[in-house]
């Protein structure tokens, strides 16, 4: 079981005494009080009768009714409807008794006066009394019920509390001893934060106050470096512009961003929360996997798995960028479609490896021989387009088709074979020969076939008349 602290138990038995003498109290004492009005009220009900009848005996002999002492006497003899004794006396303005009901009521007595009046001045006053006893016995009774009731509500008090206090205490202890395991052996990383303010009222750091194990496995296993490190120098830049302004929030309140771990391309996504005022919990999932996937899959997307260029799609939001700000700057720009001379007699001599070879070879050497704000794309098979901006007349375009076209003159070596190949180039100019990328791509294409025709290894610009 587990000990309670000395202020609780005192706490506890405090409480259960002054709930016991309460009760012990206030039961007597309400029922005296509620008691004693009670009697006032029949006291002054018979009073009020007996003036009454006195009254009426005055008025037909205002003189001489002083003298009726038997039938003021008779008339005091009637008794109250509850059948309880009562004292009945009717005195003069000296105090002298004129006359009375001869009962007599044990002490202490419960009185009640009334004045009696003959042409509006008082000549006497009626006396009404009972006996106070049966009320103080049924009082005395009443507190000793309401003792033992105390008494054994002092022990209920006493004692149920400590064991549903030690109980309560019993579960708390297990659930953080669960709690404490799991939160052990979670696979996240979870840390607590201690917020630090300045002179303003400022957030000025966070520092880490508990840590664990998964969190310290974030930095080698070092618990000790994680603890009592500022969280911001810890877990980077990312980590502080999501939690500077953290302490605006409500409690309760979470957030949840991505941060690559400072030093590592370990990447965790942070789940942010606020258990208590004055504290940020951190929850980190380790998102490294499922992000070089995405990433993977999204480089799948867009890129030429062979040769590593961008494909078809890519190709296609780069030129529509392109066509884009040269609307918006009146710039020129132009697409070349490049295709390999022959490049099937390759495939069916040497074979599709060698072919591929050779596509790897020839996108690495057209790379060389653009800018890095030109685009270099693979549509499939041996076609290559690209996409040269900031061009002005035809020659400057034609510089760069010349220029990739004298890149095939030195030999490819392709599994220890020296292979020569040569290429056609179409060029289509933005805005002349289209003005969209579809219209663009298919008159380079035109303009390639026509390279072609005219004995290839050369490059032609699109012209209406030939299309």
């Amino acid at each position: 079981m587990i000990p309670l602290t000395p202020p609780l138990q005192r706490l506890i038995l405090t409480t259960a005494w002054s709930i016991s003498l309460l009760i012990a109290v206030a039961a007597p004492g309400a029922y005296f009080l509620v008691s004693h009005q009670n009697l006032r009220t029949v006291l002054e009900s018979q009073a009020e009768l007996a003036v009454d009848a006195v009254s009426r005996i005055v008025a037909e002999n205002p003189k001489l009714w002083r003298f009726e002492e038997a039938r003021l006497s008779e008339l005091l003899q009637r008794r109250a409807q509850d059948g309880v004794p009562e004292r009945k006396r009717i005195l003069n303005t000296t105090g002298d008794v004129i006359a009375g009901n001869n009962v007599t009521a044990p002490s202490p007595l419960a009185s009640y006066s009334l004045d009696i009046y003959d042409a509006g001045t008082s000549v006497a006053n009626l006396e009404v009394s009972r006996s106070m006893r049966p009320l103080l016995n049924m009082t005395l009774l009443v507190a000793a019920c309401s003792s033992i009731i105390a008494l054994l509500l002092f022990f209920i008090f006493r004692t149920l509390p400590i064991r549903i206090i030690t109980k309560a205490l019993q579960a708390l202890e297990e659930n953080e001893k669960k709690y404490r395991l799991l939160y052990e052996t979670m696979k996240e990383g979870v840390a607590l934060h201690r917020m630090d303010f300045d002179e303003k009222g400022e957030l000025h750091s966070l520092t880490v106050i508990d840590a664990n194990p998964s969190c310290a496995a974030m930095f080698d296993g070092n618990l000790d470096r994680v603890i009592g490190s500022n969280s911001y120098e810890l877990f980077g830049d990312t980590f502080r512009e999501f939690l500077s302004e953290r302490h605006t929030q409500e409690q309760g309140d979470s957030i949840m961003f991505e941060l690559c771990l400072p030093g590592t391309d370990d990447y965790y996504s942070v789940h942010v929360f606020s258990p208590d005022r004055g504290l940020i919990a951190t929850l980190f999932e380790d998102v490294t996997e499922r992000r070089k996937s995405e990433q993977q899959i999204q480089h799948m997307a867009f890129f030429d798995r062979l040769t590593e260029l961008p494909n078809r799609t890519l190709f296609f939001d780069r030129l529509n960028q392109a066509i884009a700000n040269g609307n918006r700057e009146c710039s020129n720009l132009a697409v070349l479609f490049l295709d390999l001379d022959r490049f099937k007699n390759i495939n069916d001599t040497l074979g599709h490896d060698a072919g591929d070879q050779l596509l790897i070879e020839v996108s690495q050497r057209l790379l060389r021989h653009i800018r890095n704000t030109d685009t270099l794309a693979r549509m499939g098979g041996d076609e290559f387009v690209f996409v040269i901006t900031g061009t002005g007349e035809q020659l400057n375009a034609a510089h760069v088709a010349r220029k990739l076209t004298d890149s095939f003159q030195a030999p490819f070596l392709i599994k220890g074979r020296e292979l020569h190949v040569t290429s056609s180039i179409g060029i289509a100019l933005f805005p002349e020969n289209g003005s969209n990328a579809e219209t663009l791509l298919k008159n380079a294409d035109q303009a390639m076939y026509h390279a072609k025709k005219s004995g290839r290894n050369a490059f032609k610009f699109y012209t209406p008349h030939r299309s």
